[in-house]
């Protein structure tokens, strides 16, 4: 997904590439479902779903981001356990 390729049976693969684009198809429905201005409205997908959204979306407004590290989600709850432990510390 991260490259839009794989080694399989072109047939296979554009069934797989149809499926991810609608997949983010969907996603931008919804965003816009919620009220959301997908033209103007910042809007940041974060990690693995960052790589499906930029590489296989259908929008490249200047107002949407992608942070592509898959890890981040991860790396921004660390940092948010690490804020609350350093409260608690300060508390106790």
């Amino acid at each position: 997904m991260i490259q839009g390729t794989a080694d399989i049976d072109d047939e296979y693969l554009a069934i797989i590439q149809n499926e991810i684009e609608d997949y983010t198809n969907r996603i931008f429905r919804m965003i816009g479902e919620q009220g959301y201005n997908l033209k103007t409205i910042p809007i940041t997908f974060v990690g693995g779903g960052a790589v499906i959204m930029k590489n296989f979306g259908k929008f490249n407004q200047k107002n949407i981001k992608y942070i592509e590290d898959v890890k981040a989600n991860a790396k921004g709850y660390e940092h948010l356990a690490k804020l609350y432990l350093n409260r608690v510390r300060k508390t106790a």
